[in-house]
């Protein structure tokens, strides 16, 4: 049972029973964010570098050779615990991987930097812009886009291709080759279309750019799923917008979302517990797109006027609460060729962004948590997963909760699970990404090489616009009143 029925394999060496490695517990834990570890306590006596050297990848095997778990040990050495006799090490999952590699994103540059040239090459840079806008100009990268796009890039990484190499091969068929040997691949099939805004970001982890995006979608879970025949873990995207209240108040689950039943009396449950959450309810959450509007004074064609133009998005839901959140987001303005014409067009405020921020908090939910025990941990759950508890309180008779975390203790077999609220979201990271000071730089678009005249703009590595264009394109410094009496800078092609 347990530590005798689980085996570990250690690098490409041969699997061997917890027990027999003299590990006395061994616990996994799991989670809808998908920061899964494994905690092994052995004796104080044993060293780790013996046991498990750094770096090495663990698989954790059940009693039918099922994969239950992949990790890798970045800490050899362990932590005592008190004065016990005995040390504790904790295997990271997956993401330990995705945060050790810097997403770079593809941009063009000058083929010579040092002159004015309309020749430019591909490159890449920890200077990213997530959710940008494509070449054509026509639509954001969205949210599943932008998460496949940051595991390209650190399957790349983890290959150790150069710039060179993904030149030479071209970018698609890079990608192809790498995955051949990448630890993880991923399914993103699940992820709703949304097209947030776009963000500027430098030198942020892989694993952060994919958590940047969940929060975007708080219904989104991500689990490693980590069953496979090649021991492979797959990132896999779990969706809950399949659930709603029909006319009579029931919720009803559609068919591609898994759903689960716990029976609170059953012999096997223990530490059942259930809270109201009226803390998080939101009446309200309204995004105020701001665009602005270029006028050219009459008389003066030399002046610009800009006049502020607001577009809002509004989910609302009569739920008794008085907190919502209200923010501002500037959209990026077009950008102007010498014509009068639209090098780049202006940006569209993001459909349906605000409702989707709004979805977890609309309806009172409720936290569950609960324990069970048996020979056995439970493997067959998991996270992101909607379970709703039977012969518990009135007010649960209809109420869905997502799991969003189980742990599984090896040696007692017990299973504990805790449903409720996202736990990758909090109210301060959802105001965090829509602040508009952190949303907006003006050279955004450059990364494509796209300039404010009818000529590409000659760019620096980081992408802001030199000083040596030639005659006929010059920039200059206009004060532009608003509307609204404000006065900004902006530059204006002459």
């Amino acid at each position: 049972m347990g530590l005798q029925n689980h085996t570990l394999q250690i690098g490409n060496s041969t699997s061997a029973t917890l027990a027999d490695l003299g590990i006395v517990d061994c616990v996994v834990d799991a989670t809808s964010a998908g920061d899964d570890k494994m905690t092994l306590t052995l004796p104080r006596s044993m060293q780790a570098a013996d046991l498990i050297p750094a770096f090495t990848r663990v698989i954790l095997r059940d009693w039918t050779n099922t994969i239950r778990f992949t990790g890798w040990c970045l800490d050899p050495r362990g932590e005592a615990t008190g004065n016990k006799e005995e040390r504790r090490y904790t295997i990271l999952g997956p993401q330990a991987l995705l945060r050790g590699k810097v997403f770079r994103q593809r941009c063009k540059i000058p083929a010579d930097p040092t002159v004015f040239t309309t020749t430019f090459v591909d490159a890449w840079n920890s200077d990213v812009i997530l959710n940008r806008w494509n070449d054509a100009g026509t639509s954001t990268m969205k949210v599943a886009d932008q998460i496949v796009e940051a595991l390209e890039w650190f399957i790349l990484a983890w290959a150790g291709y150069s710039d060179a190499t993904i030149a030479g091969l071209g970018y698609a068929a890079a990608v192809t080759a790498a995955q051949a040997g990448a630890p993880i691949t991923w399914d993103v099939s699940q992820v709703a279309d949304l097209y947030p805004p776009g963000s500027q970001a430098q030198s942020r982890f892989c694993w952060d750019v994919i958590r940047d995006q969940m929060r975007w979608m708080p219904l989104l879970a991500c689990r490693w799923l980590y069953n496979t025949s090649d021991a492979h873990p797959i990132l896999h995207f779990h969706n809950n917008r399949g659930t709603a209240v029909n006319n009579a108040g029931n919720a009803v689950i559609s068919s591609d979302v898994v759903s689960r039943v716990l029976d609170v009396t059953a012999g096997n449950v223990t530490g059942w517990n259930w809270t109201a959450r009226p803390d998080i309810l939101l009446s309200r959450v309204r995004i105020t797109w701001v665009a602005y509007i270029e006028n050219v004074e009459p008389g003066d064609s030399d002046t610009v006027r800009y006049w502020r133009k607001y577009v809002v998005d509004d989910s609302t839901q009569g739920n008794g609460s008085f907190f919502e959140i209200d923010q501002t987001i500037e959209l990026q303005p077009g950008q102007l060729l010498d014509d009068g014409t639209f090098a780049v067009p202006e940006e569209a405020p993001a459909s349906g962004l605000a409702a989707s921020m709004h979805a977890p908090f609309k309806t009172l939910s409720y936290d569950f948590e609960w324990k069970t025990k048996g020979q056995e941990v439970n493997w067959d759950p998991l996270p992101g997963e909607l379970w709703k508890a039977v012969n518990a309180a009135p007010e649960l008779s209809n109420q869905w909760s997502m799991c969003q975390s189980i742990s599984r203790d090896i040696r007692t077999g017990t299973t504990s699970f805790k449903c409720g609220t996202p736990t990758h979201l909090g109210l301060d990271d959802k105001l965090a990404l829509v602040r508009a000071d952190r949303l907006r730089r003006l050279h955004r678009h450059l990364h494509h090489g796209m300039g404010m005249s009818a000529v590409p703009a000659s760019t620096s590595g980081d992408g802001s616009v030199k000083n040596d264009k030639p005659p006929g394109h010059q920039r200059k410094t206009a004060g532009l009143p608003l509307c609204d009496g404000n006065t900004v800078n902006v530059f204006v092609a002459s």
